[in-house]
This record gives structure tokens, sequence and C-alpha cells, in this order.
């Protein structure tokens, strides 16, 4: 297995992969009123975005009225979300902290999370802290939104391959399922102007039951599944498992 601790610490890979992750976050962007709504949010709730990246999703929260804070352990990311917040006027609050680590009891109605942020590191109880934080940072009540990468639809689909342009950079990105059927192999490559980069990387994958499992046994209840950040129900077709879980007590 490639070594993932080495890879997902890497500074240089997320500024090298930033291009991509601001198209997607700027894709959402039209959609967070609806990602409000399925949250059950309004004007004032308080949200945590958890591996925020450079804070576009949480900039898009902001505008809708909510009180933000986003957390990721990139210094780059944090720098650039705290200049467009100010440039825009948004009081967002930023922390650069490993959300393995961050936790601020009962502080939060909601927390979300995009990225795919479960499985990156080799020990899996890495993913258990995760989610345990995030459980003890929110408020009786308070909700989480996850969105992570289905394991069945990728056994499905094997090799999955892509490739975005982006100004004057290429990034083909490529995704198939290791011999173990629980890990994703995942090799990234960006080219611009005769400049070629490689990271191979890999990524623990989750199945529906399996993420609903960590959520309960982190001591979330009321999970569901969703196929998309719509609300359908989730299916072994959907590319994406969104699950939705909420602090009871």
């Amino acid at each position: 297995m490639v070594e993932t601790l080495e890879w997902f610490e890497d500074e240089a890979y997320w500024r090298t992969l930033a291009p991509v992750l601001f198209a997607e976050q700027r894709a959402r962007a039209a959609g967070m009123q609806a990602i409000a709504a399925l949250l059950g949010l309004g004007r004032g709730a308080s949200i945590l975005d958890v591996a925020c990246g450079p804070g576009l999703d949480s900039l898009s929260l902001a505008r809708l009225g909510l009180r933000v804070t986003g957390v990721d352990r990139t210094g780059i990311y944090i720098q650039w979300a705290r200049r467009q917040a100010a440039l825009a006027g948004l009081e967002i609050e930023f922390v650069q902290e490993d959300m393995r680590v961050f936790r601020r009891p009962a502080a939060f109605d909601a927390t979300v999370s995009f990225s795919t942020i479960l499985g990156y590191s080799q020990d899996p109880e890495d993913d258990r802290r995760v989610a345990e934080n995030v459980y003890k940072s929110l408020r009786a009540g308070g909700v989480l939104l996850i969105d992570q990468l289905a394991k069945d639809y990728l056994k499905r689909m094997g090799t999955c391959r892509d490739w975005q342009e982006v100004g004057r950079a290429v990034f083909l990105l490529e995704r198939r399922l290791g011999e173990d059927g629980e890990t994703i192999m995942a090799r990234d490559i960006y080219l611009r102007e005769g400049q070629r980069r490689e990271y191979r990387y890999a990524h623990r994958l989750y199945s529906a039951e399996g993420l609903s499992a960590l959520l309960s046994e982190s001591g979330f209840r009321e999970v569901r599944l969703c196929g998309d950040l719509e609300g359908l129900p989730y299916t072994s077709a959907s590319p994406r498992i969104v699950a939705l879980a909420r602090r009871v007590g």
C-alpha cells in the first residue's frame, strides 16, 4: 500500500490540487441554500465546516446568514480563506488544526464536510476520532452532513478516469479499487507548460453500512443515507454517500 500519511501531510500536494478544489466548491455554491434546508438551518445558526480547504463552501454558507467556523490543517488554504472572507466582508472563523484533534464541545448546530474526509489515514481509529470530535462539537439535536465517495459504486465501475482543464493546467485523475476491495488507489497527474507532477496514494473506502456503523458507534442517532446533496435516497448505483446524522443527547 502507498504510504498515505506522507501524502496527506504534503502541503505541496494541496497547493497543486487547489484549482480543482476551487472548481468543485464553486459548483456547490448554487446549491448551498438547498443544503442548509436539508439540515434544517435558519439564519444565525452556527455551523462547522470540517476540512474546509480554501473555504469557498464556508463563504457560501456565511452568505446565507449562518455563523461559520472552518477548520483545515493546510496553512495556505486557511490563509487564502481568511483573505477571501475579508474581501467579501464576511465574518468567518477559520482555524488551522487537524480534524483528528479539533473539538469544541457543544458549540455548533450543524457540521458539514464535502471532501470525503474519512479514510485518508492508515489508522482506522483516526476516522473514529474525527467522528467523535464532530459528535462532541455538536449541541444536542445538532446535525452532521458528511459526503463520501461510495465503495459500492467504485466496485461496479472498476477504474474511473477523468481529466479537468483549469487555465493552462491539466489534471488527470484516476481512481481504481485495490486488490483488497476496501481501498481506492488514486493517481493524480498535473501537467502545465512542460511541468509534470504525479501523486499516488491509497484511501480506504466506506460502504453505506460501514459509514452508518461508524457514525452510530460514535454516538450519532437517526442516521439517514442519501445518494446526493439534494437528499435523494442512496442506492448501490449512487457515486457518493451523503450521510445525515443527529446528536440526540
